[in-house]
C-alpha cells in the first residue's frame, strides 16, 4: 500500500527563527514562505520539486544547503505512536538518513537564520537561473538518477558525458542532452522499465570503464518482486502436475 500525504498540505508556524511544517507542505512553497520571513538556510532547494517529507527522507540538498543541518526535530509515526526525533540524532548522510521503511513522517521543526529577504531573493534566483542553464527544465525525469560517488573528482553527469552517452536511448527513455545524470521520457507511452534499462547500461558502462558502483539516487518501488530460480522450478514443477481438464 502507498500513502501519499499530498493533499496533508497543512499550515506553516513561525516562531521567531523556527518554523513548523507539515511534511505534505510543497518544499519550494516553504522556501519562499521562508524567504518573505526574512529566514535563510533553505534558499538553494527552492527549486526541487516534491514535499518537505520527501526531502526530510532524503535529506534533499542542492547549492550548498541541505535540508539536515536545519532541521531541530522531526515527529514520525514509529510502531504505532507518534514521536519527536531531535535532529541531532538523525544520520544526515548524503542523499540518505536513517529513517527506516515502515516510518511515515509527519512533519519537522526547522531552525533557520534571520537575513534581508531580499538578499535571500537574489540567492534563491541565482539557484533557479543555475538550474534552468544546467538541467533539463520542462522534460519528464524524476531529477537526478545516481548519486555522486564519493571517492571520484568528477560528478556522475560529467563522468557520463565523457563516456559520450547524452542522447542515449532506449525506447521512451533518453539520457538527457543537457544533463547526462538526468533519464527524461519522451511520448505518453513512455514506460518505467526504458528507464530502468537505459539506468543498468549506464552502470555498466561506468564500472567497466573507472570500476565505480554507480549508486540510484532514485528509490525504486517495484510491484513485484523477481522470482528466484528455484521458484520458478517449483511452479513450473507444480504446473506439469495438474491434470488436464
Amino acid at each position: 500500500m502507498v500513502l501519499s500525504l499530498k493533499e496533508l498540505k497543512g499550515e506553516l508556524e513561525f516562531d521567531g527563527e523556527h518554523v513548523s511544517v507539515p511534511a505534505g507542505y510543497s518544499l519550494p512553497r516553504l522556501c519562499i514562505d521562508a524567504a518573505r520571513q526574512g529566514l535563510s538556510g533553505i534558499e538553494g532547494l527552492g527549486g526541487i520539486p516534491g514535499t518537505v517529507g520527501g526531502a526530510l527522507w532524503m535529506n534533499a540538498g542542492a547549492y550548498g544547503h541541505e535540508i539536515g543541518t536545519v532541521t531541530e526535530n522531526v515527529r514520525v509515526a514509529r510502531a504505532g505512536k507518534v514521536v519527536e526525533i531531535p535532529g541531532a540524532e538523525i544520520q544526515w548522510n548524503y542523499r540518505h538518513t536513517s529513517f527506516k521503511e515502515g516510518e511515515l513522517l509527519l512533519g519537522a521543526t526547522l531552525h533557520l537564520a534571520p537575513d534581508d529577504p531580499e538578499k535571500i531573493r537574489a540567492r534563491m534566483d541565482d539557484a533557479k537561473t543555475r538550474r534552468l542553464a544546467t538541467q533539463p527544465h520542462g522534460s519528464r525525469s524524476a531529477g537526478c538518477f545516481f548519486k555522486n560517488p564519493p571517492a571520484a573528482e568528477i560528478g556522475t553527469g560529467k563522468m557520463i558525458d565523457d563516456l559520450g552517452m547524452k542522447g542515449s536511448r532506449r525506447g521512451s527513455a533518453v539520457i538527457s542532452p543537457v544533463h547526462a545524470n538526468f533519464i527524461v521520457t519522451e511520448g505518453e507511452g513512455a514506460r518505467a522499465e526504458d528507464a530502468l534499462a537505459l539506468a543498468e547500461e549506464v552502470r555498466e558502462r561506468v564500472k567497466r570503464e573507472h570500476g565505480i558502483e554507480l549508486e540510484y539516487e532514485v528509490e525504486l518501488w517495484r510491484a513485484n518482486a523477481p522470482k528466484s530460480k528455484a521458484e520458478i522450478d517449483d511452479a513450473s514443477e507444480a504446473s506439469d502436475r495438474k491434470e488436464p481438464k
